[in-house]
């Protein structure tokens, strides 16, 4: 007769297996020994990890950094300096949350820095350079956070007619010249014009004006259009079409363009939409 492993080491091999069939266990008490500690630094969050970053850490990493993008700072900066080793599989929680869900306005930056050799080398095969911003120090990862100049955003109020929809388009070919962001007029031009005819056709609402918003950011260009009021129903009532776009509508058409899009539902009824689109390397 074969004896049972010893309850932590059977609770381990659950963890393990749950996070590798993509459902993220939450660790028992005292499961795991990373320390986080919080600091504020230039309108960041800095968060620094302390210990081993492992199965039963990785929930409480991703619970925590979700949790500061949630006050929407201008980034949220993980330092690694602290962190001697990385299973990695938990490079997937960076991975989680810069492709979080897509009701999130996403106007926070999350940016990883001063990762030891051995975590840095983790993090080069898992192809995280691809994913996040990846800095030697604290101080280069605050000031890539903030090179954004706040002049590169521009925003467009449009009335609610159909000549909105050619006015969007030309409001963002203009932007991307003066921008000299020539490479992305072909793309960011349609999805524009895509994401008005929405809010102008689709959207129900007594509101007459619709706010265009384009950004140049590090990441790439965000477009997003907010129209509408107060929906009829409460939003927690309400079937959310958005997350199953109809083939062949706009919706559909920014999906298959760029993987970082969403709409959101504001605290004051109006809806947004937006995407982002990535500069080519």
């Amino acid at each position: 007769m074969v004896a049972s492993p010893p309850y932590s080491l059977q609770r381990n091999r659950d963890l393990q297996l749950r996070w590798r069939l993509g459902h993220m266990a939450t660790p028992v008490q005292n499961a795991t020994s990373m320390q986080i500690e919080q600091s504020a630094r230039d309108g960041c969050i800095v968060l620094t990890l302390t210990g081993d970053l492992d199965i039963a850490a990785a929930p409480e990493v991703q619970r925590a950094l979700l949790k500061c993008l949630a006050r929407q700072p201008d980034a949220v900066i993980c330092d690694l300096s602290r962190v001697a080793a990385i299973d990695p599989v938990c490079t997937a929680v960076f991975t989680a949350v810069a492709h979080r869900p897509r009701s999130r306005w996403p106007d926070s930056s999350v940016l990883l820095c001063c990762a030891q050799p051995a975590v840095a080398a983790v993090l080069l095969r898992q192809g995280m350079p691809r994913v996040l911003p990846i800095c030697d120090t604290l101080d280069q990862a605050v000031a890539q956070a903030l090179s954004r100049p706040s002049f590169l955003r521009e925003r467009l109020r449009l009335v609610r007619t159909l000549d909105a929809i050619a006015t969007a388009r030309w409001f963002v070919a203009d932007v991307c010249q003066r921008w000299q962001v020539d490479e992305l007029t072909e793309t960011a031009q349609p999805l524009a014009g895509e994401m008005v005819t929405d809010a102008v056709l689709y959207e129900p609402t007594d509101i007459e004006l619709i706010e265009l918003r384009v950004e140049l950011r590090a990441v790439g260009l965000l477009v997003a259009v907010q129209s509408g009021g107060p929906p009829q129903a409460p939003p927690e009532a309400e079937d959310n079409p958005d997350d199953n776009p109809r083939p062949g509508s706009g919706l559909d058409m920014i999906q298959r363009a760029t993987p970082a899009w969403g709409v959101r539902r504001q605290a004051d009824g109006s809806r947004v939409v937006w995407c982002i689109l990535r500069r080519p390397a």
